[in-house]
């Protein structure tokens, strides 16, 4: 378990140099420059109880001396927790970076195609008004077609009728 915590730690670091690579982010290298030490404070401040017990066996000439103490244990455990915590804080300013990096992106986008969105509308719009244009050319023309049979109509309709007086006329 603790080569996996060191693992995803070394995991994390690695991101955040790769981040800091690319990006040329200030804070993020300070901050993979302090985590080294973060981890070492945090485990060191967090040991609280460490037990220690000695045994001597023989005498004062020939002796044999035998320590046991939790210290491995604890030290693994607070290194757990520490990374455990480092580990979330890591994730949420990768998570933080990643969707900031994100909105910038997608506001670009964004702009981009309002840009692009108004200068196509602003075609069509030119568009419909030529269009719209040439119908009401194309209706007066149609107008004055029909209006110019309607004149012939009541012309030849005079004449008809007046061709029609006149031979009747004459007997």
């Amino acid at each position: 378990m603790r080569k996996k915590g060191i693992i995803i730690l070394i995991v994390i670091i690695v991101i955040f140099a790769v981040i800091a690579f690319f990006t040329r982010d200030h804070r993020i290298e300070k901050a993979l420059e302090s985590i080294g030490q973060t981890i070492v404070r945090d485990v060191l401040l967090g040991l609280d109880r460490i037990t220690l017990m000695a045994q001597l066996k023989g005498d004062t000439t020939n002796y044999k001396m035998r320590m046991n103490s939790n210290v491995e244990q604890v030290l693994a455990n607070r290194e757990k927790q520490t990374i455990a915590k480092n580990l979330q804080k890591a994730q949420q300013q990768v998570e933080n970076y990643v969707t900031a990096e994100a909105d910038k992106q997608r506001k670009k986008v964004e702009a981009l195609i309002d840009k692009n969105k108004k200068t196509i509308l602003s075609e069509l719009d030119k568009t419909n008004q030529q269009v719209q244009k040439k119908v009401d050319e194309f209706e007066k023309k149609k107008k004055e077609v029909e209006d110019r049979i309607e004149q012939k109509k009541k012309k030849l309709s005079e004449q008809a009728k007046n061709k029609l007086k006149s031979l009747l006329k004459k007997p």
